[in-house]
């Protein structure tokens, strides 16, 4: 039975087994019942308490010797490495040109005490604004020592924490006579749609808000905000105003988005609206990124989003008669896999196969965080294992999935193990490039994804891109292992070890890092004897308060950031709950109150948000 027809069977009361007869703005109706689509005069409203995200992350700062890493710099930073393995019988001991910074040597971190805030410095290295793409780069190679080539046998051996036996892999599902034909391919690409004339202005201001939009599209660094305003000043049918290319490079820029949420979310899903009701084709990217949206906006995946997805791709497949691409499962199969819709997704695996479709990069990935989140450990490293036995290239994020997977699996031992594991070979290889921020994060998988397909066959070549790819500790690493603690173990102790090494490897000690120990608080706090008590409490928000205003300070010098990490550690409703709730659970009633005013003198905020904070204070406080 093919996936087109087992939705029926997996879904109770779908119909994704039927031909869909809904319109785009349906199904944004279902993804938000109660929100109609933006307002073109305000599509984005950075003021808004609901436009903040939660992540209260703090401003990477780059080193002077960064600088901006496009897509077309970071695929010519690896073939430049591959160019020079090629010239070179020993390329796998030749130095490159890219290097990361090295991890100062210390003893064991010292244990922490209430004046731990001497060590955490706050001030800023530059005045420059932070960038969210950079990879530093070294033009002196006799500086670095030759780098240590990274076997295939050393990555597998990552995981192999101890022997264990009694995992055995499913064989393959016989193929199913039955099974779906794909469709054949029609418009996969822009290149493959036809030319068609545009429609012409019948007023003046319409062709003015066209020439307008014409304009702003052609500025590469235009924000997507100003992008869809002027879309949205066209008249409709809008997309039909328009050629081409200029509607295909607006739908690709707000396809690319440093979060998924529900304004980008609408603004994404609204161009398709139109793109659908014009009856201008759209590609398999495109139809890929709408499925992408629709299913992954919110934190937490329901059944509402699944459907939705797999509505988007039905009409894909039946109605723009697309052939899915590896991509198009990948999306697929991390939304089933996210609302926790396992038979789902072992369907969807089972789709691929019946289809001849080998999985990329990105699905194998999703696929080692699905046996975390079944909590599976063996099936992680087994996952993994196949991960590198195909011949893809092993990086930070795909550990940091192992890290977070075995943690899901309750295995928090072996995700600490790893941790040791990716610290050590990180510093065994000094030709590791350094990323910073989440365009470069985004650039570099692309890269991976393209040099796994094509350096399966050449294992030489593949060992020198692998030699150049970071498999470092990041921030995102050590976030898991802390909000792992501060949530679970509530070992504060080894908490206090991680913040000591953050510091001492030149990681910026975000603030939602802050938010996991002090959301801790409120977990472990208000116990004799705990360690979680009003004095660490105290300590940490008194750090926290000075990024605050270190941050506050820089973005009022830089104006606009370029993305949200870059925005530095600031308070927000949800921040302020996180901490009037710890002290709540720690100090009592009295004392939050106090803490309570402080915080309105150092946030200020306007009477919608003070308002409802205030509200939830005094209902946790009546209730207790």
């Amino acid at each position: 039975m093919s996936l087109l027809g087992s939705f029926s069977r997996t879904q109770s009361g779908s119909s994704l087994h039927k031909k869909p007869t809904t319109t785009t703005a349906s199904i944004m109706t279902a993804l938000c019942p109660r929100r109609k689509h933006l307002s073109a005069s305000n599509p984005f409203d950075h003021d808004s308490p609901r436009h903040r995200r939660d992540l209260h992350m703090l401003s990477r700062r780059p080193s002077p010797a960064s600088r901006s890493l496009t897509s077309e710099s970071a695929e010519a930073l690896f073939l430049e490495a591959l160019a020079r393995a090629s010239l070179c019988r020993k390329h796998a001991r030749q130095s490159s040109t890219i290097t990361r910074p090295s991890h100062p040597t210390s003893a064991s971190s010292p244990s922490y005490s209430s004046s731990r805030s001497a060590r955490f410095s706050t001030s800023s290295p530059t005045n420059k604004p932070p960038q969210s793409s950079a990879v530093e780069l070294s033009s002196d190679e006799s500086t670095h020592p030759a780098p240590i080539p990274i076997s295939r046998h050393e990555l597998r051996s990552i995981v192999d924490q101890y022997d264990f036996h009694g995992y055995q892999e499913d064989p393959p599902p016989d193929r199913d006579s039955h099974q779906h034909t794909p469709p054949s391919i029609h418009v996969h690409y822009a290149s493959q749609i036809p030319d068609r004339k545009p429609l012409t202005a019948q007023a003046f201001l319409q062709q003015q808000a066209i020439d307008y939009f014409n304009l702003v599209i052609q500025d590469n660094h235009a924000p997507n905000a100003l992008l869809y305003k002027a879309y949205t000043a066209i008249p409709q049918p809008r997309p039909q105003y328009l050629e081409n290319q200029p509607i295909r490079q607006l739908m690709h820029r707000l396809s690319v988005v440093e979060y998924k949420d529900e304004r980008t979310m609408q603004c994404y899903l609204s161009v398709v609206d139109d793109m659908l009701s014009a009856d201008i084709p759209m590609t398999r990217t495109e139809w890929n990124s709408a499925m992408s949206f629709a299913g992954r906006y919110l934190r937490r995946v329901g059944d509402i989003q699944v459907e939705t997805a797999t509505q988007i791709w039905l009409r894909m497949e039946k109605e723009a008669a697309l052939r899915s691409s590896p991509a198009t499962f990948s999306i697929l199969f991390d939304i089933a896999t996210k609302a926790g819709k396992f038979a789902l997704a072992d369907i969807i695996v089972k789709e691929m196969m019946q289809r001849g479709i080998e999985p990329n990069r990105y699905f194998r990935t999703n696929m080692i965080y699905c046996h975390g989140l079944k909590r599976d450990g063996a099936a992680v490293r087994k996952t993994y294992q196949d991960f590198v036995d195909a011949g893809e290239i092993v990086d930070t994020l795909v550990l940091n999935c192992v890290v977070a997977s075995l943690i899901n699996a309750g295995e928090p031992s072996a995700a600490e193990y790893i941790f040791e594991k990716m610290k050590t070979l990180g510093t065994e290889n000094a030709t590791a490039a350094k990323i910073k921020g989440w365009k470069a994060q985004r650039d570099l998988g692309k890269v991976l994804n393209r040099a796994g397909k094509t350096l399966r066959k050449e294992p030489a070549r593949r060992v020198v891109v692998q030699n150049v790819t970071p498999i470092t500790p990041n921030l995102h690493t050590y976030r898991l292992l802390i909000k792992y603690h501060a949530h679970e173990s509530g070992n504060i102790d080894r908490i206090s070890q991680l913040l000591d090494e953050m510091q001492q490897n030149g990681i910026d000690i975000h603030g939602s890092i802050f938010y996991q120990i002090i959301r801790g608080f409120s977990i472990h706090g208000g116990i004799r004897y705990s360690s979680w008590n009003k004095k660490r409490l105290d300590s940490f928000w008194e750090i926290f308060c000075q990024f605050v205003e270190r941050d506050k300070e820089m973005e009022q010098n830089h104006g606009n950031w370029v993305s949200e990490e870059d925005r530095g550690c600031y308070l927000s409703i949800s921040m302020v709950n996180i901490v009037l709730n710890a002290y709540h659970k720690v100090t009592g009633p009295e004392n939050t109150r106090k803490v309570w005013q402080e915080i309105k003198e150092i946030w200020k905020p306007n009477e919608q948000d003070e308002e409802a904070v205030a509200t939830g204070l005094e209902y946790r406080l009546a209730s207790r």
